[in-house]
């Protein structure tokens, strides 16, 4: 579901609640006062403010919890279009030509320079890459001078 069609559907789905609120509040209204109408009733000012209270304390607490799933929806779908907008900016800057992979291609090479010359550690991962590499580079053609030296001695001895 495209993030934007998921706020539309908070948006009527908050609006078809105060909807269905609003109405049922009036039916309760219109149900207490046809029970009530032939009584004499007297509330004290107490009372009325304490319902008043509790009245105004459930709204409240209803408002909040329709801001806490607008905002889960909001952080949902702004952390989803960031990371779009990261990776697209990313994608776009690293292509060939681009702004940074020009930077990079110029600049590498000499901050690769200044690192190795302040020195690097052995626990360095850059130290362990480069051994690998150079070990890679030195031995590359002995293991098929082995190989090869292997094949003929099976063959002699084959003989």
């Amino acid at each position: 579901m495209d993030a934007a069609l998921k706020i539309k559907f908070a948006h009527l789905a908050i609006g078809a609640g105060m909807i269905v609120a609003t109405v049922a509040a009036g039916f309760v209204g219109a149900i207490a006062s046809l029970r009530f109408s032939g009584a004499s009733y007297t509330l004290s000012y107490a009372d009325f403010v304490s319902i008043m209270l509790a009245a105004i304390s459930l709204l409240l607490t209803l408002l909040a919890f329709f801001i806490a799933i607008l905002a889960l929806v909001g952080w949902n779908s702004l952390s989803s279009r960031v990371k779009e907008a990261s990776d697209e900016f990313l994608k776009d800057g690293f292509s060939d030509g681009a702004t940074l992979h020009k930077l990079l291609k110029e600049n590498s090479a000499s901050a690769l320079i200044e690192y190795l010359k302040t020195g690097i550690k052995e626990g360095d991962p850059l130290y362990q890459m480069l051994k690998r590499v150079s070990e890679e580079i030195n031995y590359e053609g002995i293991s098929s001078f082995q190989a090869e030296a292997s094949e003929e001695d099976n063959a002699k001895r084959d003989d």
